[in-house]
Parts: C-alpha cells; sequence; structure tokens
C-alpha cells in the first residue's frame, strides 16, 4: 500500500468515524456507469470545503483493489443498488493531490516532475516485475504495466487547477500541461486508465488547460447536470442535521443557503454546516 498507489481505504474511514458523515455514496453509481464509455474522463470542480477531497477518497476506498471495503459501503445509499458492488475493489489506483506535490515543490519546482517520480517508485514497488526505466514518462509506466500485468487503473487527481490558481511560472507549468496531455489525450492510455476523475476549485480554465481536457465530461457548479446532488447538502440533509443536533433550520438555511443549482436543486456549504452543528452556534 502506497501513498498514490492503491493508497487504500484509510482516508475515507476518517470521514465515516466521523461525528458527522453525509452520505454521497451513490456518486459511485455514475461512474460506474461511466468506466469503459466514452464518458470515462470527468471533471467536477466546485468552491472549497465542499466535499472534494471526501469523495476523492471514497472513490479511491471503492474502486481499490488491495483493500477490503465491502464493509464500509454496505451500510452506506450505495447499497441500495441493485449491482452496486459490480467494481468493488477491483481496479488499480492512483491518487494524486496536485496541492500537496505543489507544497513540497515550491513555487518554481517542476510539479510534473516530482509527479512521475514518486508515482513510478512506487508502481516499482506495486509491480516489481515490470521493468519501470528512469527515462519513462509516467504514461509510458502505466502502460508498460497494463502490457507486461494486464493491470489497468483509476486515477483520481484532486486539485488539478493549483498551478493556475497560484499563477505557476512557465517552466513549472509548461511540464504540467505535458503531463495531462501524456495522461488523458492519447487514445493507447483509454485501456490503461478506464476512469479518470479530475477536481479543482475552477471549471476547465479555456486559455489554460482546455486543449489537454477537452475530453473530459466537465460538472461545474454553473452547470452541474446530474452532480448536483453530490455538490453540496441539500436542504433534506441539512434539515436531518438540525433536528439531530437541535438546531434552527430555517436559521441553518439563511447563514449557508446560498447556491442554487438549478431550478430544483439548491445546496448549503457542508463544511459551514457541520462546523455549524459541532459548534452549536451560527457563525
Amino acid at each position: 500500500m502506497g501513498f498514490y498507489v492503491n493508497p487504500g481505504n484509510i482516508e475515507f474511514s476518517y470521514a465515516l468515524n466521523s461525528r458527522i458523515f453525509v452520505d454521497k455514496s451513490p456518486l459511485i453509481n455514475i461512474l460506474n456507469r461511466s468506466v469503459d464509455t466514452e464518458n470515462s474522463r470527468i471533471c467536477v470542480s466546485r468552491p472549497r470545503r465542499f466535499g472534494k477531497s471526501m469523495a476523492a477518497n471514497m472513490i479511491c476506498a471503492y474502486y481499490c483493489r488491495n483493500c477490503d471495503s465491502r464493509a464500509m459501503f454496505e451500510k452506506l445509499k450505495l447499497a441500495e443498488t441493485e449491482g452496486w458492488d459490480v467494481n468493488l475493489n477491483k481496479y488499480n489506483v492512483i491518487k494524486i493531490d496536485v496541492q500537496s506535490f505543489w507544497n513540497k515543490c515550491g513555487e518554481k519546482g517542476d510539479v510534473a516532475a516530482y509527479i512521475t517520480e514518486q508515482v513510478k517508485k512506487e508502481l516499482r514497488k506495486e509491480f516489481p516485475e515490470v521493468d519501470i526505466t528512469d527515462d519513462m514518462v509516467l504514461s509510458e509506466a502505466l502502460a508498460e504495466v497494463y502490457i507486461s500485468c494486464n493491470a489497468s487503473f483509476v486515477l483520481i487527481m484532486d486539485e488539478y487547477d493549483v498551478l493556475i490558481r497560484n499563477n505557476a511560472p512557465q517552466e513549472s507549468f509548461v511540464p504540467f500541461l505535458r503531463l495531462l496531455n501524456d495522461l488523458f489525450k492519447s487514445s493507447e492510455m483509454r485501456r490503461v486508465i478506464r476512469l479518470a476523475y479530475v477536481t479543482g476549485v475552477l471549471p476547465i480554465v479555456r486559455d489554460k488547460v482546455q486543449s489537454k481536457l477537452n475530453n473530459f465530461d466537465e460538472f461545474t457548479m454553473l452547470s452541474p447536470a446530474y452532480m448536483a446532488p453530490f455538490m453540496g447538502f441539500s436542504k433534506e440533509e441539512v434539515a436531518a442535521l438540525c433536528k439531530e443536533y437541535d438546531m434552527n433550520l430555517d436559521e441553518c438555511l439563511e447563514w449557508y443557503d446560498g447556491y442554487q443549482l438549478d431550478e430544483q436543486t439548491e445546496v448549503s456549504a457542508p463544511y459551514s454546516v457541520v462546523k455549524a452543528m459541532e459548534r452549536k452556534v451560527f457563525e
């Protein structure tokens, strides 16, 4: 078990063990319908503190092949759907938090090179029989694993837009664009990466990364489509929390229900609602 290659279900267990957990597991049904289809590249953008990392950890726990997550998901809404476990713990998972790599590299560091180095290091441990050479880019290393072991991947990339938000210099940004291109634009990589789930604060930026991610099915706060229920806490979810923690629903909605996604869907800010319930105060 590594930090980036097949990291298991530990991080999702932290969410399940927390005092407050709101079940968004039906998201997995949407992803399962997307595996091995023309819609297998998905980008979801939403504000900070809106559950992006929790969703990434849940997806990792579900697909990751080196752990047994059945007991986790059997208790969740996902298990109410027939065939919910069709892909349970079936794939190798690569989970990349770009923010973490940015923090370690610094403003002028080569984030793409560091991601490639660290993921390849773990691939060598996970697949010791595969000859992953130093000169291989990450897509080549993954392709070599696929060819040698018939092993395919689910790739989760959290905070994909960190370099854009931080106005990274060209010497860092250009190699990162090349990394995105190598992973997501090659037709050969569709066999290798069976599902890609990318998240960030920004929608796909047209003048920055659009050409590298234009084959992604994109969901934003302004255009959430069927991802709307997973973009924040619904009124029903907030009402259930207010009832459990004896907090005033109308006041809670007045404070935190500021997001009208479509005609049917209004959502509240998850982090703010959770903290209000825990601290018994709106602020």
